[in-house]
């Protein structure tokens, strides 16, 4: 059984000078601040240490139970309220809702926490019923899977956390995207507040653990977890016990307003791709699902400094392995030897022992052979 976390653990620490820090700089709309990460936007995330720790406010503790989503201050609350109401006071009412494009990023551990698409879907069908009458409503995009232990145990504000959003996270203005794992210290999940960055940066999105979605082993109300962290990741505040998870007149209005101000882009269609060629088609008898196809995206990024994420997708179940080699033909890495399900995956390459130069990813899948090549620096 996993225990509670301590009112002022580490993490917690590390969680409420996030809101500190940031709201500190005056809880600027995303309009006002310059595209892409703060120049000390990692310290302020916690994931190198933070400057003057003694700035923290006593009462930034953790949010209600197991969730990791903090709580803001008296002054805290007045300076978000603050910024809502000159908006307000200025514009007209924000958009009326809008669909919310969800990708889902399941992390596991040898196998733990792989969670089924079916599952998946049953969340997203609780997520319309939770947010029913809002405006808003979800629809799944996407799925990737990815085996790495350190991710799958991620805290609030911590490296891995910072790791797994870098590597995982799908155009973070214009989708949600929900991490499955299982958290450390037994939380349920914890998002990101809207002002915490700037819309675009990677750390935006919710973090749940597996067992909190429909038909997992824990006790969380059918999914009813994603309700509450969506509706912090949308910029709900306070929850009344209550109403539960349901939204009133106000609560709407609320989170109108805060994403016309921290979340402007989140209906915007997303950036025009061009249609990549497919590596191979599947053979008769081996037709793809939902239209996949095989191909093997390979590393990102590339070159990297210590760790890389390579990235393929299958059409159907098939036996795969995925090795990496160096230029001189010795295998220095199993990164995937087992069956996988159709759908996005994707694996963690680190080399923090490995030299300088080329490497060589060699996936296998089925009968087909694709290799990338990887370029590692220091």
């Amino acid at each position: 059984m996993r225990s509670l976390p301590h009112p002022m653990s580490p993490v917690t620490v590390g969680v409420a000078v996030i809101v500190a820090a940031v709201l500190a700089t005056g809880v600027q709309p995303a309009s006002a601040r310059p595209p892409g990460p703060q120049p000390d936007l990692q310290q302020r995330l916690g994931v190198r240490g933070v400057a003057n720790p003694g700035r923290v406010s006593a009462t930034a503790v953790v949010d209600r139970g197991a969730s990791g989503t903090p709580t803001l201050s008296a002054a805290e609350l007045e300076q978000v309220r603050g910024t809502l109401r000159r908006w307000s006071d200025e514009n007209a009412s924000g958009p009326s809702g809008g669909v919310i494009r969800v990708a889902y990023h399941v992390i596991t551990a040898r196998g733990e926490g792989d969670v089924s698409d079916a599952r998946l879907a049953d969340q997203v069908r609780e997520l319309n019923l939770g947010f029913e009458g809002t405006g808003y409503r979800f629809e799944l995009v996407r799925v990737d899977r990815t085996e790495d232990a350190g991710w799958f145990r991620m805290a609030p504000g911590s490296g891995a956390e910072r790791k797994a959003k870098q590597a995982l996270a799908v155009e973070p203005a214009r989708t949600l995207n929900i991490y499955v794992c299982s958290p450390a210290q037994g939380l349920s999940g914890w998002a990101s507040y809207p002002w915490a960055a700037p819309e675009s940066h990677f750390i935006h999105g919710v973090v749940l653990d597996h067992a909190a979605l429909p038909g997992g082993a824990a006790n969380h109300r059918l999914g009813h977890t994603a309700i509450l962290e969506v509706g912090h990741y949308l910029g709900r505040i306070e929850i009344d016990a209550a109403a539960g998870t349901g939204f009133s007149a106000a609560g709407i209005e609320h989170i109108q307003t805060v994403v016309s101000i921290y979340r402007p882009s989140l209906f915007t269609a997303p950036a025009s791709r061009a249609v990549e060629k497919p590596e191979i088609v599947p053979s008769e008898g081996a037709e793809p699902e939902d239209g996949r196809v095989l191909s093997y995206r390979g590393p990102f990024p590339n070159p990297f400094r210590a760790e890389t994420a390579l990235r393929f997708t299958l059409p159907t179940r098939q036996s795969v392995s995925l090795r990496i080699y160096s230029v001189t033909g010795q295998l220095v890495r199993t990164l995937v030897d087992a069956p996988l399900p159709p759908g996005d995956h994707s694996a963690m390459f680190r080399a923090h022992d490995l030299p300088s130069g080329a490497y060589f990813a060699v996936l296998r899948a089925g009968n087909v052979q694709m290799t990338r090549t990887l370029m590692l620096i220091r």
